[in-house]
């Protein structure tokens, strides 16, 4: 059987989110964490200056390290792959920039894109999924919003599986080579359509049977002090922003 490069990127993307929905072996950051990573990701993304997409890189893998420092080697085996699909993908968009209009904007936009996505992932393996929602319950978010989240956070590894099974089971009862890549493509995008309507009921269903309420149930949460992470994560956002202000505002005064 031929394996075409639509299976081969839903197999990547598969693999991608899978690992990327592992949650950590260590409890080493409380539901807080979360309000630093989110102003961090949003400080590199929006930024404007190389310094702060550097800063927020070294920050972060400086945090993975010092988290995993017994197992390092055997936890960045789960982010290297979703890292370079990412990485593979940034490359691609910046080579027509490069060609036709290089500058100091383009490496920014690039630089911009790999420290965020750098960033979310090296952290959000530190603080992982679990702790994000949780913090979505402090902060009074309405639990049918969690639990949209936490449907679509579950649900799309789960249907790229079933993406990709649908494209192998189409391709092989083609009889020959006369089919192109397309056409097994145009063939699919209703079965996928009615198939993702189907799986995401199902697959609430499945979840709804898990609690007693039918839905996600509000927590309470007592009171929640502050681990060592967590001031990590706050004293590396703060210099993030500082960075990102005095790089954008203060170097023309």
């Amino acid at each position: 059987m031929r394996h075409h490069l639509a299976q081969r990127y839903f197999e990547e993307l598969r693999e991608a989110l899978n690992t990327l929905l592992l949650e950590p072996r260590l409890e080493t950051c409380s539901p807080i964490a979360v309000l630093p990573w989110i102003i961090m990701v949003f400080t590199v993304a929006t930024s404007r200056t190389l310094d702060t997409a550097v800063a927020a890189s070294i920050f972060s893998i400086v945090i993975f390290v010092h988290a995993y420092r017994r197992s390092v080697f055997n936890e960045l085996r789960y982010i290297v792959k979703p890292l370079i699909l990412i990485l593979l993908i940034v490359f691609i968009v910046s080579i027509p920039l490069i060609i036709f209009k290089p500058g100091p904007y383009v490496y920014l936009f690039a630089a911009r894109v790999i420290a965020s996505t750098i960033t979310f992932i090296f952290i959000l393996r530190v603080i992982g999924w679990h702790n994000v929602l949780s913090f979505l319950h402090l902060i009074k978010v309405p639990s049918e919003i969690v639990f949209i989240i936490n449907q679509t956070i579950r649900f799309i590894p789960l249907f790229s599986n079933e993406v990709l099974k649908i494209l192998v089971a189409r391709e092989a009862r083609i009889v020959g080579g006369s089919w192109s890549l397309r056409r097994i493509l145009s063939t699919t995008i209703s079965d996928v359509v009615l198939r993702s309507f189907y799986r995401a009921w199902v697959f609430g269903l499945a979840l709804n049977a898990r609690t007693l309420s039918g839905g996600v149930v509000q927590g309470s949460y007592g009171k929640i002090g502050l681990r060592v992470f967590d001031v990590y994560l706050f004293l590396a956002s703060i210099f993030i922003v500082l960075l990102e202000v005095k790089g954008t505002l203060w170097v023309g005064l």
